[in-house]
């Protein structure tokens, strides 16, 4: 696996956690959203960054967390899913665009109001039946908008 080594920080400050079931979720304040989406808009053809994992708490109500993010550039729609402990996006530049803009959408947004203590601004991400971006046998993303 190719390591990028550079003066940027290889880590980003985003959770990945993953279920059995198909889904994953990734959560960070509005900052490490954005750069997520920065990473999935980027012009290289591959890119690999490390991503926190808590050690204070577990991952439930999912599996496991993920330890790593590789996207990929191809010329395909968005596919988004896991491979051991590894978040792996990819698709065409213009569908990476399109998937990042959705997730500055959410981190630049304006907090919405809390509902209850156990409701968090969050965005689906899931494939539908002639989704223009997302490929069929994609994983469902949820984007999580956490307090700063």
């Amino acid at each position: 696996m190719k390591e990028i080594s550079d003066s940027r920080s290889t880590r980003l400050a985003v959770v990945a956690s993953y279920a059995s079931l198909g889904q994953i979720e990734v959560a960070g304040n509005a900052s490490a959203l954005l750069e997520f989406a920065a990473v999935l808009a980027a012009a290289e053809p591959l890119t690999e960054r490390f991503l926190m994992v808590p050690s204070d708490r577990t991952a439930s109500p999912y599996d496991h967390f993920l330890q790593k993010m590789r996207v990929e550039k191809n010329e395909e729609k968005v596919l988004i899913t896991k491979e051991e402990d590894t978040l792996k996006i990819s698709g065409s530049t213009q569908n990476l665009s399109q998937l990042a803009e959705n997730i500055r959408w959410l981190a630049s947004r304006e907090d919405a109001p809390r509902l209850s203590d156990t409701l968090r601004d969050h965005l689906h991400i899931e494939y539908y039946p002639d989704h223009f971006y997302l490929a069929p046998c994609a994983d469902a993303l949820i984007v999580v908008k956490e307090d700063s």
